[in-house]
């Protein structure tokens, strides 16, 4: 009985802890997170056959070690038929509390204490026990618990135990131990690294043990031996993914935009002062939280418990006592003090030297991501040696003669430490150690969903929406958060965004699927339907997205365009979720045969559109194409390194390059006036008796390929008739946007400027004002009245003043808007220009704005929001343009307004003033409409015979000083000079600095904060495509951040990082047209430094042009005999699969052509040609052998390719099997011409898969050798 009370001390410690942290009626989830419970059998299924991850998407290689959690599943299964199903994940995370607990008693009790008195040694065990569970480390690493983690902190201490006792006495039955122990403790390798960190412990004992105990080879060979087999089933296909796959998972987009700043939220805890009380990265992380709406602390309760700093000072004294403990006196010092300096090593990655080596380390990509975010993979090593310093600290203060004179001395310095560690940890007893945020009541929707697709066609794929942005990060209205939970209750694959980072097939599938809705394209959107072979489609209306402004809007929109879409129909409604089904006209099958596929060549690995697909339907990859796509989505959101296409720039020109394949081609190239919105043009103007000729010459594009080019040099001509006289001062105004004063004119053409005509038969308005018959009025800053609050933000700021200095008209305000108004109106006169101009100076940095104001109709007839002009500190001119087409005789306001309200003007006063007011009201001379003559750039082709190294180049007018032209902001200044800190819970230092001389720089600093600036594109169109010039450069820390979005709607464009180099770089990047409706286009800049190294980035200037994005991505390259037409798919076929990796198909006579497997492309799926099977006349039972051993049967179909740039195909030829060269992208070199099949069946395999089984049959094999282990003397 006195044995077994620690344990049930233990016992009733996480019985305490489980209840105040258990919720009831609620489901623990969130964050990452496994739910097998929710249908055991198809999760269990999956582990077995875990190496081809069906579920995932369009399927993909296992990245996780999926097979690793079968043990758990198991487990889970059998006590489902006493527990609830909610309540099991809170079962297993708290059974793991207790088996570590246990573990770290046991391996003090009767390994490293075990000489120890027992009155000494339980006690002090215990306290290690405590220790273990009452730390900040064990508090972080359960807060959002995940099962592998819980797991590696359950079974670490039993890990470590075993393995000292086969080391000591390599017994049978301690060798039945540590096997039992590795088989228990398997779930943990679901996250491979920890085993990868387990292996680096494991060796460097057995290394210490080589070193200083003469350790036998053969018993560390054993050792390993076991620990192989054991994990063989899981291990071997991970080893495979390392190889062949881990750079998809390293180079994912959400990888290469997160993976530094995990390291930089790690390393910014890295510190002397941090790692004594374990304070670790989700001490710092932000989550968002329900009740304030609002982004927050995660560990928000932690925090303010220890800033108490009492509970600090604890902490640092059980370090201390750690401390005193670890360099005791013990055999196993050595052992524990190398643990705990690997681990010192691992966390102290900001200090002094070890940071140097942190980062030599980061360069090998294995470390790198071990390194990503190593709380998660060394805190349980880190806690578990302080346990045990812990407990050796205790035991030596409890041996101090002084306690011992104590009556009972040795049991109240017990007592005192448990109240000790218990005050220490006491937020754990109200519900802290398991977030409460974990803690949710699933709707009863979802296992409805659920039941509904358990009776749907499995074959068929899930598209989900709402869709925001490509992290894989959800949030729900009803409470839960995280990477997602649909899949462990859904047997249908889903197209989620959690499975990006180990496909690059699925995240090329959200590029597609997000453009189609941020355009809100039908056509587009359909296409990605079909294209992905989606049946479903899940609409979520409990999403949200709180990282994206008017995110409501957004699901509106996505929600609507689901209902107009002929090709969907809803088929279920669960509360807030829809599913919809599609109406492709065509059954989704496990794979296809098609008679003959026409072959493409990409050059984009990425892509927003399929061009292809949408003109030829089906295709497969090939460098001797069919067609070629030379600029088929110019795709640039993502890093700049990984264009796939050349841009450069003159002073005049913009230049595209592409290179094209070797043969004979037909260049095809679309009418520009049918695919381009907007036409640029330069205007030219010329006076004749009673009239002015306006002449536009149309800049089309310059196609040139090798010595063949193809350009049209046309213009248009408009006389606009004025009577007998002819103004000297006349203003030319198209499409009341752009504004020419028209001055000396003479009988020849002269050049006034560039702009873009409307095309797609809109008609163009040229109109011509009198400036020399201008009203003009001369503004006093006296006349205008005091100043009022003229904000529409219902929270109002302070308004400070009004007034006149010096001869300026002075505004001042905070947080708020202010207007002063001149106290005489105007009388409208009837259509005219009215043309308004004054000076303007603010010693901070406020834009000049203003507003004539329609009484009437209370709207502003400027274009009040346009930033026009820049800040200047020191006097500077303002001139704007704009009609006045309101009814005659209408009153009109002039206003001068400060706004104040920007997130860079927050809480500061602003200062601007006016000066030098003149209002020109312009009179209307004459006016008249053009529409471009669809035959300016009509479409077109031409016939190449292109070598080896040919490109075709593209050149294209860059139209500057035009209102449809956003450029040089920095130079003209046309940006708050505040710079926006995004992380104001961040302690530290910001900056935006202007650098010296004439070439406009800015320099953005950040250190432990965020520093961006943003540049407002208000007037820019989101319906037209934009080139985007951005020069940069990289000083420190992280490269600049680019953010591209819709001012209106909020629509986001891209999110990246520019070049990382230490020079100045362009970064080009291309903005597809976006839905038309929306408006503005803003550049938000900057980087964010989460450690001690500082981000320093310059941003020298930035041009933003129309860019005929439409036009150039539907230019492609046809060989003579290809057809436009597509394949036709030979339905004469039937597919079986018989597991996750193998499936059959059966052929008849006629066959012929490409087999298409819908799956994601992937060098493991091989074809096998078995000729006798059962249509042969073959045997059962070696029908049966050869179909699930093809290799040894049957022969291989060499012809493996890329089919629709994601799924794989095989070419079906007879038995003269040609040998093709397979690189690493899915091209093939394919045989020349289609061959008969005659009967027979092709078997395909995704033989990864079999060294799983091979795992499994080492698995028992290593059961086997410890079963009938014996053990020698040389072992002994």
């Amino acid at each position: 009985m006195k044995k077994i009370l620690p344990i049930i001390f233990i016992f009733l410690t996480v019985l305490i802890v489980g209840m105040t942290n258990f919720t009831p009626n609620t489901w623990l989830t969130g964050w990452d997170n496994l739910h097998p419970e929710f249908n055991f059998g198809m999760n269990i299924n999956r582990s077995i056959f875990s190496v081809w991850q069906e579920y995932q998407g369009l399927g993909l290689l296992a990245g996780m070690a999926h097979a690793a959690d079968l043990p758990r599943q198991i487990f889970l299964w059998l006590f489902s038929f006493i527990l609830p199903q909610n309540f099991l994940r809170y079962f297993y995370h708290f059974l793991m509390l207790f088996v570590g607990m246990v573990g770290v008693y046991k391996i003090l009790n009767d390994l490293i204490l075990q000489k120890t008195e027992d009155r000494f040694r339980t006690k002090a065990s215990l306290l290690g026990s405590l220790f273990y569970l009452f730390n900040l480390g064990t508090v972080a690493y359960f807060f959002v618990p995940f099962e592998p983690y819980s797991t590696f902190w359950g079974f670490f201490p039993w890990e470590i135990l075993t393995l000292f006792l086969v080391l000591k006495t390599p017994s049978k039955r301690n060798l039945l131990y540590f096997t039992l122990i590795s088989i228990l403790s398997i779930p943990q390798a679901y996250v491979q690294t920890i085993f990868l960190v387990y292996i680096i412990l494991v060796s460097l004992i057995m290394g210490i043990k080589v070193v200083k105990e003469k350790l036998p080879i053969k018993r560390v060979l054993t050792i390993f031996f076991i620990i192989f087999c054991i994990n063989a089933f899981w291990l071997m296909p991970n080893i495979y993914f390392t190889f062949k796959d881990l750079n998809i998972t390293q180079n994912a987009m959400q990888n290469q935009m997160a993976t530094e700043k995990f390291f930089q939220m790690n390393k910014a805890r890295g510190t002397i002062t941090d790692f004594p009380i374990l304070k670790e990265f989700y001490y710092d992380f932000f989550d968002y939280s329900q009740k304030t709406e609002s982004f927050d602390y995660l560990m928000k309760s932690w925090r303010g418990y220890f800033s108490n700093i009492n509970i600090q000072f604890l902490g640092y004294a059980f370090f201390a006592i750690i401390m005193l403990g670890l360099f005791a006196k013990n055999r196993y010092r050595v052992y524990l003090l190398a643990v705990f300096f690997v681990c010192f090593f691992i966390f102290l990655s900001d200090t002094l030297i070890i940071s140097f080596f942190n980062s030599i380390m980061r360069m090998v990509p294995l470390f790198n991501q071990i390194l990503r975010n190593p709380f998660t993979k060394f805190i349980v090593p880190a806690v578990f040696i302080f346990s045990l310093g812990f407990s050796l600290g205790t035991l030596r203060i409890m041996k101090i003669q002084a306690v011992q004179k104590i009556k009972r001395g040795p049991e109240i310095v017990f007592l005192i430490f448990t109240a000790f560690l218990v005050i220490y940890m006491f937020p754990v007893f109200k519900g802290n150690l398991i977030s409460p945020q974990m803690r949710v009541e699933i709707p009863k929707d979802y296992f409805n969903l659920f039941s509904f697709f358990k009776n749907e066609n499995k074959n068929s794929r899930i598209m989900d929406l709402p869709q925001g942005n490509f992290w894989g990060w959800n949030y729900y209205s009803w409470g839960a958060r995280g990477s997602g939970f649909l899949w462990y209750g859904i047997e249908q694959p889903i197209m989620d965004r959690a499975f990006d980072v180990w496909s690059n097939k699925l995240e090329n599938y959200y590029w597609e699927l997000s453009y189609a809705i941020k355009k809100r394209d039908e056509e587009l959107f359909n296409n990605v339907l079909e294209k992905y072979q989606i049946g479903y489609v899940i609409f979520d209306k409990n999403l949200m997205f709180v990282d994206i402004t008017n995110s409501n809007k957004m699901i509106f929109e996505q929600e609507s365009m689901l209902q107009k879409d002929k090709k969907l129909t809803e088929t279920a409604r669960f509360g807030k979720i829809i599913v919809y089904k599609t109406k492709l006209n065509k059954d989704f099958k496990n794979g296809m045969l098609f008679d003959k596929l026409p072959s493409v060549q990409k050059n984009e690995e990425f892509e927003i559109k399929d061009q292809a697909f949408a003109n030829v339907k089906n295709y497969y990859i090939s460098n001797n194409p069919d067609f070629v796509y030379p600029f088929e989505s110019l795709f640039t959101n993502r890093l700049q390194k990984e264009r796939k296409f050349e841009i450069t720039e003159d002073e005049k020109n913009i230049y595209l390059n592409s290179s094209l394949p070797k043969g004979e081609y037909s260049l095809n190239f679309p009418s520009f006036t049918q695919e381009e919105s907007i036409f640029p043009v330069q205007v030219s103007a010329k006076k004749e008796v009673g009239s002015i000729i306006i002449r536009l010459d149309f800049l089309s594009p310059k196609i040139t390929v090798g010595f063949k080019s193809f350009s049209t040099n046309k213009s248009q001509e408009m006389e606009i008739k004025l009577g007998k006289k002819v103004d000297d001062r006349i203003i030319l105004d198209i499409n009341n946007k752009d504004y020419y004063v028209l001055s000396n004119l003479t009988a020849d053409f002269k050049v006034v400027g560039k702009t873009f005509l409307l095309n797609q038969n809109l008609a163009n308005y040229i109109k011509l004002f009198s400036e020399s018959q201008a009203i003009n009025y001369y503004l006093e800053p006296n006349d205008f009245g005091s100043a009022y609050d003229c904000s529409t933000d219902s929270k109002k700021g302070k308004l400070v003043s009004s007034g006149t200095n010096e001869g300026f008209l002075e505004l001042k305000a905070k947080n708020t808007s202010v207007c002063s108004y001149y106290k005489n109106n105007f009388i409208n006169s009837g259509n005219s220009l009215i043309k308004v101009s004054f000076d303007y100076l603010s010693s901070t940095d406020e834009f000049p704005q203003y507003c004539f104001l329609s009484l009437s109709y209370n709207e502003c007839l400027n274009e009040k929001d346009v930033v026009k002009k820049g800040f200047s500190k020191q006097k500077a001119s303002f001139v704007d343009y704009f009609e006045s087409s309101v009814d005659q005789n209408d009153l009109l306001n002039f206003n001068t307004i400060l706004e104040a309200t920007a997130d860079e003007d927050k809480d500061k006063l602003k200062k601007i003033s006016y000066t030098n007011f003149n209002i020109s009201i312009n009179p209307l001379l004459a006016e008249s409409t053009l529409e471009i003559s669809q035959d300016i750039f009509p479409e077109g082709k031409l016939d190449l015979n292109l070598s080896a190294d040919s490109k075709i180049s593209v050149e294209m007018p860059k139209v500057e000083d035009s209102s449809y032209s956003y450029s040089n902001p920095v130079d003209k200044k046309i940006y708050k000079n505040n710079p926006l800190n995004y992380d104001t819970k961040m302690p530290g230092r910001f900056s935006l600095e202007e650098q010296s001389g004439n070439d406009g720089k800015i320099s953005l600093k950040a250190t432990k904060a965020s520093s961006y600036f943003l540049l407002r594109g208000n007037k820019l169109n989101a319906g037209y495509g934009y080139l985007i010039d951005l020069k940069t450069k990289n000083k420190n820390g992280f490269p600049l951040t680019v953010n591209v979005f819709t001012n209106k709607d909020s629509r986001n464009y891209l999110y990246s990082f520019a070049e990382n180099k230490p020079v100045f770089t362009s970064n080009n990047y291309i903005l597809p047209p976006l839905y038309a409706f929306d408006e503005g286009v803003s550049v938000l800049l900057g980087g964010t430094s989460y450690s001690s190294v500082e981000t320093a980035n310059e941003v020298s200037d930035m041009a933003i042009y129309p860019f005929p994005y439409e036009y150039l991505t539907n230019i492609y390259l046809k060989k003579t005999n290809a057809s436009l037409n597509g394949s036709q798919e030979n339905g004469k076929i039937s597919v079986e699969k018989k597991n996750l990796a193998l499936y059959k198909v059966n052929l008849t006579n006629n066959n012929q052509g490409t087999f298409v497997l819908s799956q994601a492309f992937h060098e493991g799926w091989l074809a096998y040609e078995i000729k006798d099977h059962p249509s042969a006349g073959g045997s059962n039972i070696k029908n049966k052998i050869a179909t699930f051993f093809p290799f040894f049967f049957g022969q291989r179909l060499e012809g493996h390719v890329l089919v629709n740039n994601w799924e794989n195909g095989f070419k079906i030829q007879n038995s003269k099997f040609k040998s093709q060269n397979l690189n690493s992208k899915g091209k093939s070199n394919e045989a020349s011409a289609m061959e008969q099949l005659n009967n027979g069946t092709i078997i395909l395999i995704f033989w990864p898969q079999y060294l799983e089984y091979l795992g499994f049959g080492l698995f028992v094999a290593g059961l086997i050798f410890v079963a009938f282990y014996k053990s020698s003397k040389n072992l002994q």
